[in-house]
């Protein structure tokens, strides 16, 4: 699970919680760093979850339509 969010505090508490109910998650505030794990791994992700008003997000998002 790829977890973006820029409230760093949604970030470590989405992903504590969600790595203790058994799933794996890789979680950032920066949306370009996000893709950049993506893109050099995407086996790695099924699920992406994310805040869509943070900024810069958007561009990230409808980038994220093409990865794979």
């Amino acid at each position: 699970m790829l977890y973006v969010d820029d409230e760093e505090a949604l970030v470590f508490l989405a992903s504590r919680v969600l790595s203790r109910l058994g799933h794996s998650i890789s979680g950032f505030t920066n949306p370009k760093e996000a893709l950049e794990a993506f893109r050099a791994h995407p086996q790695n992700f099924d699920v992406l979850v994310t805040d869509l008003s943070m900024p810069q997000c958007r561009a990230s998002i409808s980038r994220a339509r093409y990865w794979n």
